[in-house]
């Protein structure tokens, strides 16, 4: 009888052991370069204007933008910033009216900060802008009457005069603060002016005729002033003008 072979027990496959996958070491994020204006790619930006002045003129107080027009004997209007000692420009007298008178000092002068102006617009289409402790003249029963700019509002009355020394009132429609460059504060014998036409006084601060009392001394020392046909030189306010704000607190 043959044998039967005996049939091999199968060995078990042995099961692959799994292969880790190896965790990758995680890329540092990035951290974000800090912008220096709204797109970054442009790289720095330039620095902001600098903030107006509140003080509406290089002394601070007595001034009108270096855009504001006054108009010459000659017929000629002139930038506040292209006047010249010894220009005869249009003012306004309280008792005789309009007439020319000379400008013998500038009380501020500054020609590159912005400073906080107010702008009073007329009726008439006007526009007066000027500093906020500046005095301007309103109409009331009948008189002239100077009050700092700020305290203008709609419906108060102003003087207006033209090339031909025509002189209206005009009612303020409103005012509101402005800015602008440069501040002048040109000072006539007469003590007013008329800027874009509107009159004005050429002080601040203390009322019209007690600062004109005070710049006496001034007029007189320089009555016999002529005509300059240099360019201003001076920075700031006048040194007479600054000995009197610091002495007495303004009053000019």
């Amino acid at each position: 009888t043959p044998t039967p072979n005996p049939t091999p027990n199968p060995s078990p496959t042995p099961a692959p052991s799994p292969t880790p996958n190896p965790t990758p070491d995680p890329s540092p994020t990035p951290s974000p370069s800090p912008t220096t204006g709204s797109d970054s790619s442009t790289g720095p930006t330039s620095s902001p204007p600098p903030a107006p002045s509140d003080d509406g003129g290089g002394g601070g107080f007595t001034c009108f933008p270096a855009s504001a027009t006054v108009l010459l004997e000659s017929g000629e209007h002139r930038r506040m910033d292209e006047l010249r000692l010894g220009d005869s420009v249009l003012t306004y007298d309280l008792v005789t009216g309009a007439q020319f008178s000379v400008i013998y000092a500038f009380l501020d002068y500054e020609t590159s900060e912005t400073f906080k102006f107010i702008q009073l617009d007329l009726e008439t289409g006007h526009r007066l802008v000027v500093s906020p402790r500046h005095r301007v003249f309103i109409v009331e029963g009948g008189e002239l009457l100077d009050v700092d700019a700020q305290n203008v509002h709609a419906s108060n009355i102003l003087l207006v005069c033209n090339d031909a020394r025509e002189c209206q009132e005009a009612a303020v429609l409103s005012a509101t603060v402005s800015q602008a460059s440069g501040a002048f504060a040109p000072a006539t014998f007469v003590g007013t002016l008329v800027v874009d036409e509107v009159v004005a006084s050429s002080y601040a601060i203390a009322d019209h005729s007690k600062a004109h009392l005070a710049l006496f001394p001034l007029r007189f020392a320089n009555q016999w002033i002529r005509q300059s046909t240099e360019e201003h030189s001076q920075v700031g306010m006048h040194w007479y003008a600054k000995v009197l704000y610091q002495c007495f607190g303004g009053f000019f």
